[in-house]
């Protein structure tokens, strides 16, 4: 990587990133999974000034409105418009992380693999082409501690860690997260919290008393901005039911969850890590590694057998655990990035969307399953880690501390309903604490005998390919959805007689039906059947597969061009 040397590293990352959205073409102007409730949101405010959040939020998502206000005022609403937004704000996101590892002392080549990692990891790449919460409350949350290390360069080397401002400052930036998504709150926690055990390791106790006021008061602001919410929220009727649903949840507790979500997050975080877990050196001592290693292959091995135990269905759409990796549903399945919303998908009997034979995808299981002895690499290196590098630790210590708080979060909050996209925090965390980690293993011992990347790049390429691949295909059938859904319209189609999934009954029907509209009786319609959300006839539907039941016949039919399941299934307009 030597003649990337001139090119800082967050550049090059960012490139990288928006070349590969750009490949996936994003631009149908159309919501995706939950989005169309905060993009409600925003072009409510950029229209009336008022900020309100629909009732079916679990997260508040104002902090991206505000942000998007201004330019639907100029350019006008649209889907399109809000994800290139959120776009941007991912890349901020990479130039955040870019500073946190330079802090740690990372060396150019070890940044540039964990931005890398990140960008094309499949819960951000994904979420980076929505308007959902996740990227732009963690990206706060992120120029929060950026300002926090700021303020350290700048602070006596003899008073306090922290000058004042910088704790003020970060701590209401964190507490803004919160206005977002909910768990931004918890990494101000680790963010305090990884400070003072850094002073407490370094025996630095004078200065960790000093530094307490200002620790103190970082806590503080972020406390009262989040007071400040749940005031505002009471007082204008924006605390949600989801929202308050989740709140009631944290005094509850469930040890079998927790045992089984922790299993399933090791395997994400896994296989989402590997590209930075093989990068780790055993530095001479490869018995231990593999004593290491092959006890964490066992544990592994025992995990999925456990979760196999207690999995469900291989396919739809509910939060059910299923028996093999990836585990949970949502945002990543067998052959495919982005949830599928067809009303057809949450029938058990077979898969209507593309998919892999369910056969071969077993291979990418048991590869979730050996990866997990690449944690033997790092986990025998922790101790002189922690011993000889303090600067780089600290960051260690809030990516570490922050993914852990915001899994005890989902986990309290969710309950047994985790969708696995609520893992990105762990994500970020792992990349932020195996990046520190890494910089520390780079500077210590003898040279690898080969260049970082030559051991990163092929399985950040399977991973990275994959996420790519997956998620083009993703906007292929949602290109077709719409299409078929605006050209049925235009022709006079009311939207009360059309079944096309979630996001297009939500976005044209969620006013009305709150309203107790209902179509007018016509011979043969029907009501829509019990599981499907936001629609009350289904006349006329829009999916991948018709739906069991009455005969339907085919009125148009679009083929995506599929780039990782090719050949595959058309979307089709149907008619009863």
């Amino acid at each position: 990587m030597r003649w990337f040397a001139r090119l800082p590293p967050w550049r090059l990352a960012v490139t990288v990133f928006l070349a590969a959205e750009a490949l996936c073409s994003p631009w149908g102007n159309y919501p995706l999974n939950d989005d169309w409730l905060y993009a409600r949101t925003a072009a409510r405010l950029a229209g009336t000034g008022a900020i309100v959040v629909d009732e079916f939020a679990a997260a508040p998502g104002i902090v991206q409105a505000i942000l998007a206000a201004p330019f639907i005022e100029v350019f006008g609403f649209s889907h399109t418009l809000l994800r290139l937004l959120t776009l941007a704000v991912a890349g901020a996101g990479l130039w955040c992380v870019d500073r946190l590892l330079r802090f740690a002392g990372c060396p150019d080549d070890v940044r540039l693999c964990a931005l890398l990692t990140l960008a094309l990891s499949p819960f951000w790449f994904y979420l980076s082409a929505t308007f959902m919460t996740e990227i732009h409350g963690l990206v706060v949350m992120l120029l929060a501690a950026v300002v926090w290390f700021r303020g350290r360069s700048r602070a006596d080397p003899q008073g306090p860690l922290v000058g004042l401002g910088a704790a003020v400052l970060a701590g209401t930036l964190a507490g803004v997260s919160f206005w977002n998504r909910q768990n931004g709150i918890v990494w101000l926690g680790a963010l305090v919290a990884a400070s003072a055990l850094r002073l407490g390791l370094e025996g630095a106790w004078m200065r960790l008393r000093r530094s307490v006021p200002a620790f103190l008061a970082c806590l503080a602001a972020g406390a009262l901005m989040v007071l400040l919410y749940m005031t505002w929220a009471r007082a204008t009727g924006n605390l949600t039911p989801q929202f308050s649903r989740r709140l009631a949840n944290l005094s509850s507790f469930d040890p079998q969850v927790w045992l089984i979500q922790s299993i399933v997050c090791a395997a994400y975080l896994t296989v989402f890590l590997a590209p930075l877990l093989v990068l780790a050196r055993t530095h001479g001592d490869r018995a231990r590694s593999a004593a290491w290693g092959a006890g964490l292959l066992a544990a592994a091995c025992l995990g999925a057998w456990f979760i196999a135990s207690q999995g469900g269905p291989e396919q739809g759409i509910h939060p059910w655990l299923r028996r093999y990796f990836p585990y949970l549903p949502n945002t990543l399945f067998n052959a495919g990035l982005g949830t599928v919303t067809f009303a057809e998908v949450v029938r058990q009997d077979y898969i209507p969307f593309p998919h892999w034979p369910l056969g071969a995808f077993r291979l990418v299981h048991v590869a979730a399953l050996l990866a997990a002895g690449l944690w033997g690499l790092v986990l025998p290196r922790l101790g002189r880690f922690f011993r000889e590098d303090r600067r780089a630790v600290e960051v260690f210590l809030f990516g570490a501390a922050g993914a852990a708080l915001s899994f005890a979060l989902t986990i309290q909050g969710s309950g047994r309903y985790v969708f696995d996209r609520y893992h990105l925090p762990g994500v970020l965390g792992g990349v932020l604490a195996l990046g520190a980690f890494l910089g520390f293993d780079a500077r210590s011992g003898a040279p690898a005998r080969t260049a970082p990347w030559r051991r990163f790049v092929l399985p950040w390429l399977a991973l990275s390919c994959f996420t790519v691949l997956a998620l083009h295909d993703h906007f292929r059938w949602n290109d077709a959805r719409w299409a078929l859904v605006r050209d049925y319209l235009d022709a006079g189609g009311s939207s009360f007689r059309l079944q096309a999934g979630y996001e297009v009954n939500a976005w044209y029907n969620y006013d009305a039906i709150r309203r107790g509209e209902r179509p007018m009786g016509e011979a043969g319609c029907c009501s829509c059947w019990q599981g499907t959300v936001l629609c009350v006839d289904d006349t006329f539907w829009v999916g991948m597969a018709p739906p069991m039941g009455p005969d339907y016949r085919v009125v148009r039919s679009i083929r995506p061009r599929y780039w990782l399941t090719p050949g595959q299934r058309p979307v089709s307009l149907y008619r009863r």
